[in-house]
């Protein structure tokens, strides 16, 4: 959200240490409790940011007040849980909306964009592919417990089906494969989804990789008359994947291989 530039009214975190550092960067209030930020006026857009688990109990209260809510992704653990968010945002005054951040990063943008062009032609298929080791940085390790994340196929994949949707259209048909981890969750998966369309989307993810494996990002859309790569791999730190070495390439019928202008858009914002 950093990007549009919204101006911040202040933060709340359980960790009051985390929570006072990102008011010390934005230069904005700590709160004390999540409900004073309900109680503030000023406050039109609340964040919510919390571990999945959590998602229905402060999405929910949150909605009572009339403010809109941006929710982080995944809406929630179950469909049930999801259920209930959605009929509870069907009656409330403020809007709301989950915030699959991938349609908004810069490449799959780009990519989005020259589909639509017409570019490449009728599009026959979408790609994509997201691949890492076992995250370590959540608070308690709430990521690498399934009953609170979910796994990889909730937290991660996620990502990936949500762009291929955004390609396809509405599925009609989905069929996954996947290994369970250690944990018990399905942290490694191939998904083939049908879309109405016509369009075929292919989906492979996970975070059962080992070692220095870096943390590995890439999109793929076959047209009949092109194709649009977008390959990019980090350090083994999915935090520092700002610094990636990121490359897209349209490949068209005829012609030799373009870089289109993301490539700039890329190197100024590696800059």
């Amino acid at each position: 959200m950093h990007r549009f530039n919204p101006p911040y009214k202040g933060f709340y975190d359980v960790n009051s240490r985390k929570g006072k550092s990102a008011t010390k960067e934005f230069n904005v209030s700590f709160y004390d409790n999540y409900d004073s930020i309900l109680d503030d006026n000023l406050v039109d857009i609340v964040d919510v940011c919390v571990p999945t688990f959590l998602h229905k109990k402060v999405v929910i209260k949150v909605l009572k007040t009339g403010k809109n809510v941006l929710c982080e992704k995944p809406i929630a653990l179950g469909l049930k849980d999801a259920d209930d968010i959605i009929n509870e945002a069907e009656k409330a005054k403020g809007k709301f909306m989950v915030t699959h951040n991938h349609r908004f990063q810069v490449e799959n943008v780009m990519c989005k964009e020259v589909a639509d062009s017409g570019k490449l032609g009728k599009i026959l298929s979408c790609s994509s592919y997201r691949l890492g080791i076992r995250p370590d940085w959540s608070e308690g390790n709430w990521m690498n417990d399934p009953k609170l994340s979910g796994g990889a196929a909730t937290d991660f994949i996620l990502h990936d089906i949500d762009f291929c949707n955004w390609i396809g259209g509405k599925p009609i048909m989905v069929t996954a494969q996947g290994i369970r981890s250690k944990t018990g969750a399905w942290d490694y998966m191939d998904i083939l989804i049908n879309y109405d369309s016509g369009i075929k989307g292919f989906v492979e993810g996970g975070w059962m990789c080992k070692g220095e494996f870096p943390f590995t990002q890439e999109v793929r859309i076959l047209g009949d008359k092109g194709t649009i790569d977008w390959i990019s791999r980090a350090e083994k730190n999915i935090e520092k994947r700002a610094q990636a070495a990121s490359r897209v390439a349209v490949y068209l019928e005829g012609q030799s291989v373009r870089y289109p202008e993301i490539q700039k858009k890329i190197l100024m914002r590696s800059r």
